[in-house]
């Protein structure tokens, strides 16, 4: 399977709260680190007008990019197609895959589901109920 990474960093319109609480809106003091590594490894990256997960889902429903790989799983809420995500921590070389298929034929979830899955239980930007 050919694979071409692609990075995308949080740009300066992220959201200043998150589930009522200040997030930092300077980037990571590593961040220029980690953008000249990523390339200096021949790989791309850019900056995104605001949230990195956004950026890449929108990527991916255009079909720029095959999926996202991400632990967040907001990815599905702002649109991506398919995500891919470590099945947990202590396993990293175990991947789940969820597919915009697979969540609507398979479990049954359309993208209102998703939505009220999301606003039930919570996440980056409220506390759910």
């Amino acid at each position: 399977m050919l694979l071409h990474a692609h990075f995308v960093f949080n740009g300066p319109q992220r959201p200043k709260l998150k589930c009522g609480k200040q997030v930092k809106s300077a980037p990571h003091f590593l961040t220029q680190c980690f953008q000249e590594l990523i390339s200096a490894f021949g790989f791309t990256w850019h900056e995104a007008p605001g949230e990195a997960e956004a950026e890449l889902a929108k990527l991916n429903t255009f079909g720029i990019i095959d999926a996202v790989f991400s632990d967040d799983s907001d990815i599905l809420m702002f649109g991506a197609s398919c995500g891919i995500r470590r099945q947990n921590e202590c396993y990293c070389d175990v991947m789940e895959i969820y597919t915009e298929d697979a969540l609507e034929h398979g479990a049954h979830l359309t993208q209102g589901g998703l939505l009220l899955i999301a606003l039930m239980s919570g996440g980056d930007y409220n506390v759910g109920f």
